[in-house]
């Protein structure tokens, strides 16, 4: 199938809901896991459309020594199981199968005369066998391989027995130079940058979003001893993508208030107006992780947190709430270059475009509830970009008419303020009486 699995032991099972139920796809596989007790000894692990394969949401990638690999992602693996939210939680090391290690011992072998070599290939050949020879028949040459009967290539006493030639001639049994210990072993070996690799992956329960269980994690990680001397950590999948979309995602946050705040110099002519409009947009920000709060409280999908589609709800915020400051700051210096007081100025300002402000956020609001409410079908992974945005607008409509003429109040203000000054001083210096001759 599609599964990361390897091995003989386990088995896929796909299904679709019916038109009537697509709604109720958490709800089904919710009740299919409790189905668990009806496979003793078994696991089964159940995913929703996009979970499960290479799709898993949690997925690191453990490097450094064999020898501590095993212990490494046992820890991994039982801190996410015991984390809410986690599921499926599964490592590369459950997929091992048994494996027969024979042990050479060098002492021994050298006393008696036997190559170890020569006895590797005597145990090799009685498990896997040897390329005698080739027979010539109508399809080519086929291979003729020597080895043990079906029954004894399984049978450890008969590997001991199998007997390898010494230098003099003499057969030595395998048993007399080599110790047998049975062990665990993957099935297969992955590499990532020339180093083993062991796969810890898992999914997510509806209701969770990646980084309520990828943070403790992460935070685990960071402390001392956790992991084993020379193991360190590869994000992979989902959790990759998180963290370079949070660090992509801010950088464009920043650049988008940048831009916003240069254009805004350019049109203005100044350097302190345009920071009395950008204030708005932390404003919005405040509303818009309010509301992204609220609705992941009722959020049943998990799709109501701090993902792409939400940090781009954000960034189209910088531009969106700007317009009300715009318009605050731009008729504020309309009227005081009519000669009125900025006091007077701002007041008049914030009541004269109230009514246009109001009617522009609640155009836009209204035009996002279709997308916050997410009737359509999938349309729920994008509801985040909606609540986003109306929060972050509606905050910004309250606030911001506060916020705005009062700063501009202040720092416009001042300059006003220190040319009353002036101009008092001014008036009040006594004019020299001129002397005549």
């Amino acid at each position: 199938g599609f599964g990361s699995l390897d091995g003989g032991n386990y088995a896929t099972l796909n299904a679709q809901t019916t038109k009537d139920h697509v709604f109720d796809t958490n709800k089904i596989i919710g009740q299919i896991r409790e189905l668990t007790p009806l496979i003793p000894g078994g696991d089964l692990q159940v995913a929703g459309e996009g979970g499960g394969g290479s799709g898993t949401p949690i997925d690191y990638a453990l490097q450094g020594p064999d020898d501590q690999l095993d212990v490494a992602a046992n820890k991994v693996v039982a801190f996410l199981k015991a984390t809410p939210g986690a599921v499926n939680v599964e490592s590369g090391l459950q997929t091992g199968g048994p494996r027969l290690n024979i042990t050479i011992d060098q002492g021994k072998a050298a006393l008696l005369g036997v190559s170890p070599s020569s006895a590797a290939s005597v145990a090799r050949m009685g498990v896997g066998g040897a390329v005698a020879t080739k027979v010539r028949t109508s399809n080519g040459l086929v291979d003729v391989r020597v080895q043990l009967p079906a029954q004894d290539r399984n049978s450890i006493d008969v590997i001991r027995s199998m007997r390898v030639r010494a230098a003099d001639g003499s057969m030595i049994p395998l048993s007399s130079i080599a110790t047998f210990s049975n062990t665990v072993a993957p099935t297969k070996v992955s590499r990532l940058n020339r180093e083993r690799v062991v796969n810890v992956t898992g999914g997510l329960l509806p209701g969770y979003s990646l980084g309520q269980v990828a943070g403790p994690l992460q935070r685990k990680f960071a402390e001392p001893g956790f992991l084993p001397p020379g193991v360190h950590l590869e994000e992979q999948g989902d959790t990759q993508l998180q963290s370079e979309t949070f660090s992509n995602m801010g950088l464009a946050f920043l650049m988008s208030i940048m831009l916003v705040y240069m254009l805004m110099v350019i049109l203005y002519g100044s350097f302190i107006e345009p920071i009395i409009v950008i204030v708005s947009v932390p404003m919005a920000i405040i509303g818009a992780l309010f509301a992204l709060s609220i609705a992941h409280a009722f959020d049943t999908n998990g799709a109501q947190s701090l993902n792409l589609l939400s940090f781009i709800g954000m960034i189209m915020l910088c531009g969106l709430v700007a317009k009300n400051g715009i318009l605050l700051v731009d008729y504020s210096d309309t009227l005081v270059k009519r000669g009125m007081r900025v006091h007077d100025a701002v007041l008049a300002a914030a009541q004269t475009r109230f009514r246009p402000i109001v009617m522009t956020t609640f155009a836009m609001v209204f035009g996002m509830l279709p997308l916050a409410l997410g009737f359509a079908e999938g349309a729920e992974w994008r509801q985040a970009m909606g609540t986003v945005i109306i929060g972050g607008l509606l905050s910004s409509l309250i606030l911001t008419l506060f916020l705005v003429p009062m700063i501009y109040n202040t720092w416009i203000g001042y300059f006003e303020r220190v040319k009353d000054r002036k101009a008092v001083r001014e008036e009040m210096t006594p004019v020299p009486t001129p002397v005549t001759a």
